[in-house]
């Protein structure tokens, strides 16, 4: 996979090979095989010493009429570096070498070689090739850093585009577009980032609008309880009190439980959606010590309940509690009684069955029961447990029970931290 950390050190492997290609280079030109080069002027410096003169006089003349035809700045020293007859007095021995080596004189480098008589022969050139081969590494340089520019350029670019592309896709998804995505170039890093973004924007979206179908389907649920009691009061008003002739039912009376039923109805959807809103905002609050759930359920349910293992962990009390009710108030309203309970807790989890003997679901509604409004009487009761679950970092699941009914079976994690 080509990681952006990748590519960046390969764009530093390649400038440094092209710096250590051109340094190589530049040294050449200024030095030019420096082991090599003095070891042939060497041998060419004694043979042009022997040819010299004894008389100085003669040997000046020789001296400057050879500099002359060879270009060539020349000095002869003695064994001590005094100098002995010389085409440029500037030139001067700090240091006596014992190999043929580079010199740097006041008019430029030079060749100093050793003579096996002793003394020291100085060749400089006088074609200032030296300043020249300066002037070639200062070019090949300022050709290097346009190289590397123009090259790293391309890269560099091609890499903010693509974060300009996220930014301006966050920009317009924080401006309300829910439909916002930005397009994943690559396997780097950045589009890393890029399908992070996508999959953060699908689940607001998606978050979002199940809110507002919430929103929308609750509003709708609530008319009807309401407009029920409007009525139901109305009729009540209007009514006489006392039994009818040759009844024992008070009309005033049933009204008024009818009544009674839809402020409880409006009571119950009304705390789902308030703990749905507080999961969505805070998670699951998990208390500081374990809650043993066989006595939490044992305070919603009557019946028969069977617990296995340890069934005690850390939880949130309150949207535990509100998920069994749920459970157990929608087995009662489909199987009208025939309810049984049973818990379990393993290592890693602890699960809640709640099975009645009820219709069960249909083959239709099984992808969508714990959708609002579709899998239970009051509304938001099984998608409710859903959200508690996953709070959890569990999950919730039906299935057929064994001779006609259903099971829903609440996982909740062990894990302490809330998901």
């Amino acid at each position: 996979m080509k990681r952006l950390y990748y590519k960046l050190y390969l764009a530093l492997l390649v400038v440094l090979a092209v710096s250590v290609g051109a340094a190589i280079l530049a040294s050449r030109l200024l030095v030019q095989e420096s082991g090599t080069v003095p070891r042939h002027l060497g041998r060419f410096a004694n043979v042009a010493a022997r040819n010299l003169p004894e008389d100085p006089v003669a040997r000046q003349r020789a001296l400057e009429q050879s500099a002359s035809e060879l270009a060539l700045h020349l000095a002869l020293f003695g064994a001590d570096g005094a100098p002995i007859a010389t085409t440029a007095p500037e030139i001067v021995l700090d240091e006596l070498p014992t190999r043929p080596d580079w010199l740097r004189t006041p008019v430029g480098w030079g060749i100093v070689a050793p003579l096996t008589d002793g003394r020291f022969f100085v060749m400089v050139p006088t074609d200032d090739s030296g300043r020249h081969k300066s002037q070639q590494f200062l070019i090949a340089l300022l050709a290097l850093v346009v190289v590397v520019g123009m090259g790293a350029y391309p890269l560099s670019r091609k890499l903010t585009r693509q974060l300009e592309v996220v930014t301006a896709g966050m920009t317009r998804l924080g401006g309300g577009d829910l439909t916002t995505r930005v397009p994943v170039v690559g396997k780097d890093e950045v589009a890393d980032l890029a399908r992070g973004f996508n999959d953060a924007a699908e689940r607001i979206e998606r978050l979002v609008s199940a809110e507002r179908r919430v929103i929308a389907n609750a509003s709708h649920e609530l008319r009807s309880p309401l407009a029920r009691i409007r009525l139901a009061l109305e009729l009540a008003r209007d009514l006489p009190g006392g039994p009818g002739p040759g009844s024992n039912s008070d009309p005033r009376r049933e009204i008024l439980d009818g009544a009674t039923r839809d402020v409880l109805e409006l009571d119950a959807l009304v705390e789902d959606l308030l703990m749905g809103a507080r999961l969505g905002a805070r998670g699951a609050e998990r208390s500081t010590v374990p809650i043993d759930l066989r006595v939490l359920v044992a305070d919603l349910y009557a019946g028969p309940l069977d617990a296995i293992g340890d069934v005690s962990l850390r939880v949130d009390e309150r949207a535990i509690r509100r998920a069994v009710r749920n459970l157990i108030d929608n087995a009662d309203q489909h199987a009208g009684g025939d309810v049984h309970v049973r818990l379990a807790g393993t290592e890693s989890a602890v699960t809640i069955e709640v099975s009645d003997r009820g219709p069960g679901v249909s083959d239709a509604d099984r992808e969508r029961v714990f959708e609002p409004f579709v899998g239970s009487g009051n509304g938001l009761g099984l998608s409710l447990v859903k959200e508690v679950a996953l709070a959890h970092g569990g999950a919730v699941d039906y299935r057929p029970r064994d001779g006609g009914g259903a099971t829903f079976t609440l996982t909740l994690s062990r894990m302490v931290a809330a998901v």
